[in-house]
């Protein structure tokens, strides 16, 4: 085999580790709901269509929307985006639908809630025959994004825009309501639900962990908020966050987040003045701890060893690409040798 042939083995080799990175989104939409489920339609079919049209020229998006996006088959998609994911890349997950909050899981003392975004097969209401086993609850969100932030790795980075609601039954089903996401009781037994008085938790809680991807979660609204929808032109309605990120986003992409955040708190409190409806951010990004600062915008750090740096893994890599290197010279040498 002559130097030129081995050559160019040796650097298809080094390509095949060396993948470049990506862009990809999993975009989540209900828009109308079964009518036995209890919840009311909304314009999430229009957030899924606009964040298609923007993101697709940049990501590799995949969409489900209404009848397919049953539980079993969000948490297929979120593992099938985990599995996709590499090193470096960048990953965009948007869920425009209903949220509620529910008794807590587990819970010796029920005192206390969760949070969930409600997919296609899940019901309002408590009954004997279904207990909310098809609400996605936010534990088990948070859990797989980590997964995803752990594919990613330390150059990557996870978005999640949460175009949802999870204020409770402050709200009653009147006009203020109509063209507004959220706002239901809280789902569990109507004699435990009488009892809780205590606020949400965050959706963003995850544990300490180094070489993952820096994360930053988006919601349309604080906890005791609704998140009314948009009108842009007449009826014509999009989801207030999925449409103040796309104005944002499409002024300079994600090349700056923290001016990202600052527009769209901008644009969500622009959208809807007479409600004070006001975004929150949750980051493991310093650097978007300085827009705490400089405005009014919550900002939730998560306490987190994430970062952007990738001086580990850059060390790995060229370790990894030398011992390569070191092999193909030893193996020809060998071979001329003979």
């Amino acid at each position: 085999m002559s130097m030129r042939r081995w050559l160019v083995v040796s650097l298809l080799f080094v390509t095949l580790l060396c993948p470049a990175q990506q862009h990809r989104a999993l975009l989540v939409g209900v828009a109308n709901y079964p009518k036995e489920s209890g919840w009311r339609k909304i314009h999430a079919d229009n957030d899924v269509s606009l964040l298609e049209s923007v993101l697709s020229s940049s990501f590799a998006v995949k969409s489900i929307l209404d009848e397919k996006a049953t539980l079993v088959n969000i948490l297929k998609e979120l593992n099938g985006l985990q599995k996709a994911t590499c090193h470096g890349d960048t990953v965009l997950v948007s869920f425009s639908c209903h949220g509620q909050q529910m008794i807590a899981v587990g819970e010796e003392e029920s005192d206390s809630l969760d949070e969930a975004l409600i997919p296609y097969d899940a019901k309002v209401k408590y009954s004997s025959n279904y207990h909310g086993e098809n609400h996605l609850r936010d534990d088990v969100l948070s859990e797989h994004i980590f997964r995803i932030r752990e594919a990613a790795g330390s150059d990557g980075l996870v978005l999640v825009l949460l175009d949802a609601c999870h204020s409770g039954d402050s709200f009653r089903d009147t006009k203020e309501m109509e063209n507004c996401r959220g706002g239901y009781p809280v789902f569990g037994p109507d004699s435990t639900v009488r009892a809780v008085h205590k606020d949400l938790k965050n959706v963003v809680g995850v544990a300490k962990s180094d070489g993952i991807s820096d994360v930053l979660f988006i919601s349309a609204c604080q906890s005791y908020q609704l998140n009314a929808e948009y009108e842009v032109s007449e009826n014509k309605w999009y989801g207030s966050l999925t449409y103040a990120f796309i104005k944002a986003y499409e002024k300079d992409g994600l090349n700056s987040l923290p001016s990202l955040c600052a527009d769209i708190r901008s644009n969500v409190e622009s959208f809807n003045k007479s409600t004070r409806q006001s975004p929150e951010f949750a980051t493991t990004i310093d650097a978007l701890q300085m827009l705490e600062e400089k405005t009014d915008t919550t900002i939730v750090e998560i306490d987190d060893c994430g970062n952007h740096d990738g001086a580990d893994t850059q060390i790995y890599w060229i370790v990894g690409i030398a011992i390569l290197l070191a092999v193909i010279i030893i193996v020809f040498y060998l071979w001329k040798k003979k």
